[in-house]
């Protein structure tokens, strides 16, 4: 009886198990579990995104394939479970997929391209997009070149790990590319104002070469320098004069003045303070008119560098990252 209660709490749990892992698959909040479709791949697809993924990759004349975890053999169904009117369908997808492993052919991962492209046949499934030295790496006739394990951009000498590691490391705000070699260095550091030197050709980057400002950042650090910074230190200095004031104060409370000297002091004090004021007017209109200006000059200045490092970053993802569009290992 205890072997039978837990038996049936196992079969409870790896339902449990595939039911999770079968809701995230498709459109599973509008299709209840029990109108999905298993895949060898064990999740289940409902029987409306089933036809119309078959109908899709009918008309681009490519196999079907997982929507959860892109597997091109998790669509050999049974039949019984393919809708009558899919049937047909299936059985044309299947036979193109057929011809094509036979023949060891691949599709073109770059959007819009639909040609297919002749890999070696000796090529095996994998994290390394490589055997030995040889590089797996393909050219469409489009001129496309991609790697045929991962579908990323061809990069020879590196497993798809590796590759994918470098991508991620470069997209990283806080690394840069080194102006020479292209080497990744880590330059990200606010309080370090010294040179950062390449490991690989010895070139060194200038303070001003880490890091740049976003334009949002720019004008937050604008405000703070120009308006709140000023009058935090103005209170400062206004709290400190005023409790030296107070404690040992130079003008009398009344009216009379007991000789020359108060008189001086008191007309010194005067005129300080209508210089200090003056000068914080000025000042504050002098900002007032050209801050605009500069912080027009500087985030134009900033928006620059930044479109120059995504023009950079764009350029690099061209040659090493997936395409957007391109199917995922």
């Amino acid at each position: 009886m205890a072997d039978q209660n837990s038996n049936d709490e196992e079969a409870n749990s790896s339902q449990q198990r595939m039911h999770d892992v079968d809701m995230k698959t498709c459109c599973y909040k509008d299709h209840p579990l029990v109108k999905g479709m298993k895949l060898k791949c064990n999740h289940r697809i409902c029987k409306s995104c089933h036809e119309e993924a078959m109908k899709k990759r009918f008309e681009q004349k490519k196999p079907f394939k997982c929507p959860r975890c892109i597997n091109p053999k998790a669509f050999e169904l049974m039949n019984d479970d393919v809708p009558p009117n899919l049937l047909g369908l299936f059985n044309k997808l299947q036979k193109y997929r057929d011809v094509e492993t036979k023949l060891h052919l691949q599709h073109c991962p770059n959007p819009g391209c639909e040609k297919l492209v002749q890999v070696c046949s000796d090529v095996q499934g994998g994290e390394n997009s490589y055997l030995g030295n040889e590089p797996r790496g393909v050219t469409c006739e489009c001129g496309h070149s991609f790697c045929v394990l991962c579908n990323r951009p061809k990069h020879d000498g590196i497993n798809c790990e590796e590759s994918k590691e470098f991508c991620r490391l470069y997209d990283n705000p806080n690394t840069r590319r080194c102006p020479k070699c292209k080497n990744i260095l880590q330059v990200w550091n606010m309080m370090n104002k010294k040179k950062v030197e390449c490991l690989v050709c010895d070139t060194k980057l200038e303070p001003q070469d880490k890091i740049h400002l976003s334009p949002l950042a720019f004008t937050l650090t604008y405000i703070f320098m120009v308006f709140i910074l000023p009058v935090y230190l103005g209170r400062m200095v206004y709290k400190r004069l005023r409790a030296r004031w107070v404690k040992d104060p130079e003008i009398p409370d009344d009216d009379s003045l007991d000789g020359i000297e108060e008189i001086s002091a008191s007309c010194t004090k005067c005129l300080l303070i209508t210089a200090a004021v003056l000068i914080g007017i000025l000042v504050g209109i002098g900002v007032t008119l050209g801050g605009p200006i500069f912080w027009i000059i500087g985030y134009i200045r900033v928006c620059k560098l930044h479109a120059a490092q995504r023009r950079e970053q764009a350029k690099f993802r061209e040659e090493f990252i997936v395409k957007e569009g391109a199917a995922e290992p």
